[in-house]
């Protein structure tokens, strides 16, 4: 159970600014856009 937590936390972390991105609110989508733009382009470091 403790190993899933950080991927359960990242999944909703990642929705509710995924679901940001997608909002009619100027100032809530641009927080979405820049917390997407940001991410998507940092590789993936395993």
């Amino acid at each position: 159970m403790c190993h899933s937590a950080p991927g359960i936390i990242a999944f909703v972390v990642g929705s509710l600014f995924g679901i940001l991105h997608t909002l009619l609110n100027q100032f809530l989508a641009e927080i979405g856009i820049c917390y997407v733009e940001l991410f998507r382009n940092i590789p993936l470091i395993v």
